[in-house]
């Protein structure tokens, strides 16, 4: 052996010089694998892309996601409730909040209580006539 042998340090974060990556070569020479495409990217990739809309007349490139949210914040507008419970649960939290404080309200007084009992009772009918 020669002194430069001896001298080299070798151990735990020193490896040999002969097992040392060349200079400018890499140690990961295929890099990071790609991600895996599961459906919540598939899905987000497709909100993503833009979509071009004509809005009053005007032509407007919109992402589908944004489409998306402006049809159901319409349909809730137009009394849509299923429409209007998605936009509530899609709302951010600060949203919300005061949305629940709103609705507590003090109590319906017993006409107020008629009225939206018998409101209720027709709408039941007309859900049970459709099916």
């Amino acid at each position: 052996m020669s002194d430069d042998d001896l001298s080299e340090k070798v151990g735990y974060g020193h490896p040999p010089k002969k097992n040392r990556f060349p200079k400018g070569t890499s140690g990961n020479p295929k890099g990071r694998p790609k991600a895996s495409k599961n459906v919540a990217n598939a899905v987000e990739l497709e909100l993503d892309s833009k979509v071009t809309v004509i809005e009053n007349g005007r032509k407007l490139k919109l992402s589908r996601g944004e489409v998306i949210a402006k049809t159901l914040v319409t349909k809730a507008m137009k009394g849509d409730l299923r429409a209007f419970d998605a936009v509530t649960k899609l709302l951010p939290k600060r949203f919300r909040e005061p949305l629940a404080e709103a609705n507590k309200s003090e109590p319906l007084d017993p006409y107020e209580a008629e009225v939206l009992e018998r409101y209720i009772s027709r709408r039941i009918a007309k859900e049970d006539s459709h099916d």
